[in-house]
């Protein structure tokens, strides 16, 4: 297939994609359109199929209006989210002190104690998760270089800077809290961020950091962990039941399955309210990190990142190849990006713009996102040479061996 020159379909000429797919520009033929999926689950779930019902609305209506549109408000969904959320943070604390009340109320009674053992176990169980320190941190001292850019970023966008630099094997970014303290973190899934330039970058970092300012509440842990305990309350009560149990485990199994319908019917309620309002956030991290990184960059990052996902399975054939030396597996798979055509770079937009989710279920598409960017060009306000570049990717270096190691016990767990 690689030395396809016709297309098989309308025998148009095709240029050549070296490495890459080959595609036709005139019929099409090579272009996979397929959605990729967000988080797993009901949530997840929901959240694609308001992106195919919503999305193309909510981005017409976003590109007809000017950028002030963009900024959080407090409007009739989102506080109808933050009302909604109050029962399920509720029930948490009530089915906790009911657990601590049947245990208190007769020490010597076993059977008041395991069922309020059980409650109380239940109660954390369900609980939005206040998080854990990731496990590959980068501490200032041993990247400073990237610090100084995440550092300028911040004081660019009027945002406090993080506390922490996680490094993660997976194509990803993103920025998150932990802990009682909310202790904050930016995480950089390290073939992603050395597949970048300078530039690019600085526009991931901006996008990242620009949600703590965007009003998301998805990412909120009002509302975004009201939302997670309702999926962890579903999946509890949607176990799945096998053949040749007793009588009270089928009723107990078709009851709690009724039981879950309402549980379905309030999450889906719960995200549709606030629906809109996280979309329209991810829109403003774009804005305000393209008034930081200048709107080229930005479109190049979000471009470089469809290429990158596009061909996500040349990180497999890395895992493959040097299983044996993982300290190889993420240099491989950078290198080979070093040269995508621009022949690439026109079949990824064209599949983008096909595709009804570029990115994944809790983003607006990739030409969506652009688009939209265009309608609002800005210079850049922070930029890096490609010096300061190569030193960012070199602080970075002593954890090759340990992302490729995780990699290979992902992939290949029984080597």
């Amino acid at each position: 297939m690689a030395g396809t020159t016709v297309c098989p379909d309308c025998a148009a000429p095709i240029a050549p994609s070296g490495s890459f797919k080959p595609w036709c520009p005139e019929c099409g033929w090579g272009l996979e359109l397929e959605e990729r999926p967000g988080p797993a689950g009901l949530v997840g779930d929901t959240y694609a199929r308001l992106g195919e019902k919503l999305g193309a609305g909510l981005f017409e209506t976003l590109k007809a209006s000017p950028p002030e549109a963009l900024r959080p408000k407090l409007t009739a969904g989102k506080l109808a989210a933050l009302a909604l959320a109050l029962p399920v943070h509720l029930s948490t604390i009530a089915l906790f002190a009911l657990g601590a009340w049947c245990i208190y109320v007769d020490w010597f009674n076993w059977f008041l104690a395991g069922l309020g053992a059980f409650l109380m176990i239940a109660a954390y169980a369900l609980a939005p998760r206040l998080g854990s320190a990731p496990p590959h941190t980068l501490a200032r001292s041993d990247a400073p270089e990237t610090y100084k850019l995440v550092d300028e970023v911040a004081s660019r966008l009027g945002t406090p800077t993080i506390d922490l630099i996680a490094v993660d094997p997976q194509i990803n970014a993103s920025f998150s809290r932990f802990g009682l303290k909310r202790t904050s973190v930016l995480t950089l899934g390290a073939p992603l961020w050395l597949s970048f330039d300078g530039a690019q970058k600085t526009a991931l970092v901006a996008h990242e950091l620009a949600h703590q300012v965007n009003g998301d509440l998805a990412r909120s842990y009002w509302v975004g962990g009201a939302a997670a305990t309702l999926a962890h309350w579903y999946d509890f009560l949607t176990q799945p039941y096998e053949e040749g149990g007793t009588i009270f485990e089928l009723v107990t199994h078709y009851g709690c399955l009724a039981l879950s319908v309402p549980v379905r019917l309030y999450l889906s309620t719960l995200l549709h309210l606030f629906w809109r309002g996280s979309q329209t956030a991810e829109y403003l991290a774009d804005h305000l990190g393209s008034r930081v990184s200048g709107t080229a960059a930005f479109i190049s990052s979000d471009e470089r990142l469809a290429v990158i996902l596009g061909n996500d399975d040349r990180l497999f054939r890395a895992i493959r190849d040097f299983y044996r030396q993982p300290e190889n597996i993420i240099p491989a798979f950078v290198q080979s990006f070093d040269n995508v055509p621009e022949n690439e770079m026109e079949r990824v937009r064209q599949q983008n713009e096909r595709e009804k989710l570029a990115l994944d279920a809790t983003h607006p598409p990739t030409h969506y996102r652009s688009e939209l960017l265009r309608s609002f060009p800005a210079p850049a306000q922070v930029a890096r040479t490609s010096e300061q570049n190569a030193a960012m990717n070199a602080e970075f270096a002593p954890l090759n061996k340990a992302m490729g190691l995780e990699l290979v016990r992902q992939v290949l767990p029984d080597l």
